[in-house]
């Protein structure tokens, strides 16, 4: 009797203790945890005329290369991520991306002239590379914000003849 009682109290307390969350003995960390970890992109720039002026409506897309495979065609395939904004009255974009890729080691801003004749027509333009100021500033540890990407560009478009 005295065995069946030490055994009824062990089930019961082992089914508060786990229905309160002590499931075991070991908390180490790191802990395992679910999603994947984003960064901050922040990206602004100013778009010109030949003569230096800003020019309004002209259409700014962000693209990122989020990976690169080889198909079972034996061809190269890019998937991109893309955001597209608009130029402001003074030419300028300003804006906030948060992404889950965690690199800046393939990024395009892609300019185009979408309004047609109504504010002038201008050639497209990509800058990429050395055209683009990217600067990364760590957000530390602990923390599913891995930091922020500052890209700033600036570009002149030439006018469409």
């Amino acid at each position: 009797m005295k065995t069946k009682l030490i055994h009824f109290w062990r089930a019961v307390a082992g089914a508060l203790l786990t229905l309160l969350g002590f499931s075991g003995c070991n908390v180490f960390l790191p802990r395992a945890e679910y999603g994947q970890p984003r960064a901050l992109y922040k990206l602004t720039g100013q778009v010109l005329g030949d003569d230096n002026k800003p020019i309004e409506g002209i259409e700014v897309k962000y693209r990122r290369l989020d990976f690169a495979y080889t198909g079972a065609d034996g061809q190269e395939h890019e998937q991109w991520v893309e955001q597209t904004y608009l130029t402001d009255s003074e030419g300028k974009v300003d804006v906030s991306v948060n992404d889950w890729g965690l690199n800046a080691d393939k990024v395009e801003v892609v300019l185009t002239d979408i309004d047609g004749a109504a504010g002038g027509e201008w050639e497209s333009q990509i800058v990429s590379g050395e055209n683009l100021d990217i600067k990364f500033t760590d957000a530390g540890k602990d923390t599913w914000i891995t930091g922020t990407f500052f890209i700033d560009f600036s570009a002149n478009l030439s006018e469409k003849k």
